[in-house]
């Protein structure tokens, strides 16, 4: 049986599977269940003998639609799409499988409405089997990116505009990139122009549906207007990665979640800090560069100063971070399904949420060195080469240990891979002094640059000699081998390290046999090296820390290393081998990571933007986000805000303890000491320190509470610090675990 035919039979299947549940929902009522099944044996109840009556004719209903289906199906094939070679025939079957596929999840795994599905299905298939004469296609016909992707558009701005959270959503971001690919031999000019990508606007306002209209109507009109107007293929195609990217990725619910005080509060508290007009480091300590603060205060300065606001911030710099490592994927892995694959697999890993920011850290370092790359392969764009020490210097005021490895990756690629290294190392040169000079002359002007290199080095001093570090995770040994302990350590953190060692040990052994053996490196050799020594580099720091999220920074590299790698060694020539060395990959490597991922995108297009559930929030002006909680946390955490909010005057000030950094930002308050994060700052003279402003400063409430720990860190880590409290304060009121101390 040809392929084009198993396809077909595929769909047929799900198709009777489908109608048939259609058709029984609505006639088991009526079917005399009595006839079949007898209510007076006992435990046979009423709705036991319905089921089973259901279960028998459903197994007798399918096999009789799904044959009738089938050779329905057959013959309009053969009438209506004879002419069209083999391999398009498969292509537009897939597209009909995909349908049908979503048919069946619609009907077998949520609500649904029989007659919407039933009509939705029924003007799909009029619109595909009369489509193949009355638009005369062709054996010319080919597929085209561009093509679906604006199809795709068109139905997101569809779904945008109809606002319903339902399943059916899906079929609309199937059918419209078919109808487009229909379209495409007919109206070539109008389904394939870029300017359909200015409906990515329409989900920033996926709750307006009158500005939905009017930018879906001014984009259907200026395409039809300047058909022959975008002819830059490479700007086209960057600009099509770069707007689904932005697609895939965007969240209309970036703002909904549960706060996380460890990893979000510090960035609250130093926000506070600008907003009180505080030089940081001067006046306050931070162990991060200081880029991401002064840009966080600057876009929240022009928006709002609440959690909303913060969470878009860092929700567009996971973006802009997933994009730039989907551009470097794109130059270092030629074929399209093992690209697409890899920057999936890379997006579920990530997950999106707000962690460390690996996503923009990491993204600025490959960014660099994708523009060094692309500069010195081309030797008249050396502006390129200019940009990437510009963005390296960016990655270094952004994240310490990103911002070296890839000044040093670099480094190398200078001296011992490139041509013309005077010129190259020129202008590098020049665009890293382009960012470095203001920068260091705008901290040494108000004082803070020699406590910014103090106070960034002993905190990561602190990492290098063992603060938070955890050994890195190893397989469990047994006796004997046992299949499920080896399958569960597929998607550990021990052998996503072993999948690192794998992709940078193959990655350099083939780059090294090219160069001394077989004498024929390619600059994509030169592009996968320099990145594997960027990755030895970052390695340092990762093995510190060694949880997953810190993991992440190398195992990201190490999986466009690995489809990469697996390209270069001819593994995968084939689609059908292509589609086997990812499905493996993804089932057993990335596991949980990429079922969640999946997940979350397939309920993003189905609820684009409706929040659904009972949610929590923050009740000030400051907050903006809801979260499901318990009401009576929420409640002590509300009044404790009020509370501070009613009794501290502006010139007054509180201290926080052991960690509550965001309470600073929440109720406008003043810290009296330098340190917003106390956990961060465990040597160094710093206890003595924060005990001295405490001194000095008389805050009028300390916020203290005794059961805060993470890390293995407890109130008892700062002795000092724990000890003045405890016999200088006394408590005045408690909000659930958080006490008010007041000065004895």
């Amino acid at each position: 049986m040809e392929r084009e035919k198993i396809i077909y039979l595929i769909s047929a299947i799900l198709i009777g599977k489908s109608i048939t549940k259609l058709i029984l929902d609505k006639l088991i009522n009526f079917i005399p269940y009595k006839l079949f099944i007898s209510t007076e044996i006992p435990s046979v109840t009423e709705d036991l003998a319905k089921l089973k009556v259901y279960d028998f004719f459903e197994w007798v209903i399918f096999f009789i639609f799904t044959i009738f289906v089938f050779f329905v199906i057959n013959f309009l094939q053969k009438k209506l799409n004879r002419d069209i070679n083999q391999k398009q025939q498969e292509i537009y079957g897939f597209l009909y499988l995909l349908v049908c596929l979503i048919l069946f999840l619609s009907t077998h795994f949520s609500t649904h409405s029989a007659k919407v599905l039933i009509g939705i299905f029924a003007l799909f298939n009029i619109l595909y089997w009369l489509s193949f004469k009355l638009l005369n296609i062709t054996n010319e016909l080919k597929i085209c990116y561009k093509t679906m992707i604006n199809g795709f558009l068109v139905g997101l701005s569809i779904l945008l505009f109809l606002d319903s959270a339902f399943t059916n959503n899906l079929f609309i971001l199937v059918i419209l990139p078919f109808v487009y690919l229909l379209l495409s031999e007919r109206f070539p000019k109008f389904v394939n122009n870029p300017i359909h990508l200015l409906l990515t606007i329409n989900i920033l306002f996926h709750e307006d549906k009158l500005i939905i209209s009017l930018i879906t109507l001014c984009t259907i009109l200026i395409v039809l207007f300047t058909r022959n107007v975008v002819k830059l293929r490479n700007l086209s195609y960057n600009l099509y990665l770069i707007c689904i990217v932005f697609v895939v990725l965007y969240n209309p619910l970036f703002y909904v979640g549960k706060f996380d005080s460890v990893v979000e509060g510090f960035w609250l508290g130093w926000l506070q800090r600008l907003v009180n007009g505080e030089i940081i480091y001067r006046d306050f300590y931070a162990y991060h560069p200081p880029f991401l603060t002064w840009l966080l205060y600057v876009f929240t300065k022009l928006t709002s100063f609440s959690i909303f606001y913060v969470r878009a911030y860092f929700h567009i710099l996971y973006i802009l971070g997933l994009t730039a490592i989907a551009l470097v994927a794109d130059k270092l892995i030629k074929s399209g399904f093992l690209k697409i694959s890899a920057v999936l697999t890379i997006f579920s890993l990530t997950g999106g949420e707000v962690k460390n920011n690996i996503e923009i850290r990491l993204g600025l370092g490959l960014l660099a060195i994708l523009l060094f790359y692309l500069g010195s392969i081309q030797n008249t764009r050396y502006r390129n080469v200019f940009l990437s020490g510009i963005v390296s210097v960016i990655a270094l005021f952004v994240s310490t240990e990103v911002g070296i490895s890839v000044l040093f990756a670099i480094l190398i690629y200078i001296f011992f891979l490139a041509k013309n290294r005077l010129r190259l190392l020129i202008y590098f040169s020049g665009g890293i002094l382009l960012v470095a000079v203001p920068t260091i002359s705008y901290l040494g002007a108000n004082n803070a640059l020699l406590p910014f290199l103090r106070q960034v080095t002993d905190y990561a001093g602190a990492f290098s000699y063992g603060y938070f570090n955890i050994p890195v995770e190893r397989p469990i040994e047994l006796a004997f081998f046992y299949w499920h302990i080896f399958y569960e350590y597929l998607s550990t953190t021990a052998f996503y390290w072993f999948l690192v060692q794998f992709s940078f040990a193959g990655v350099l052994i083939l780059f090294f046999y090219k160069k001394f053996v077989g004498k024929n490196i390619n600059p994509t050799d030169k592009l996968s090296f320099t990145i594997t020594i960027f990755g030895f580099f970052l390695s340092r720091s990762t093995l510190g820390r060694s949880d997953y999220y810190h993991l992440l920074f190398v195992l990201v590299l190490a999986v466009l290393l690995f489809f990469y790698f697996v390209e270069s060694i001819n593994l995968a020539q084939k689609i059908h081998s292509k589609v086997l060395v990812t499905a493996v990959f993804l089932m057993l490597f990335v596991g949980n990571h990429a079922k969640y991922y999946l997940s979350s995108i397939i309920y993003k297009f189905q609820t684009y933007g409706d929040a659904i559930g009972a949610y929590q929030e923050y009740e000030t002006e400051r907050g903006g986000i809801i979260f499901e909680e318990d009401k009576t946390l929420n409640k002590e955490r509300n009044d404790l805000i009020s509370y501070v909010q009613e009794n501290v005057p502006k010139d007054g000030g509180i201290f926080v303890f052991p960690w509550m950094p965001e309470l600073y930002f929440l109720t406008d308050s003043k810290n009296v000491t330098s340190f917003d994060a106390p956990y961060a700052f465990i040597a160094g003279g710093h206890q003595e320190k924060m005990i001295d402003e405490l001194k000095m400063n008389k805050p009028k409430f300390v916020v203290y509470n005794p059961n805060m720990n993470f890390g293995s860190l407890s109130p008892d880590s700062l002795p000092p610090v724990h000890n003045y409290i405890l016999e200088n304060y006394q408590e005045s009121k408690r909000f659930g675990q958080n006490i008010i101390l007041i000065p004895k």
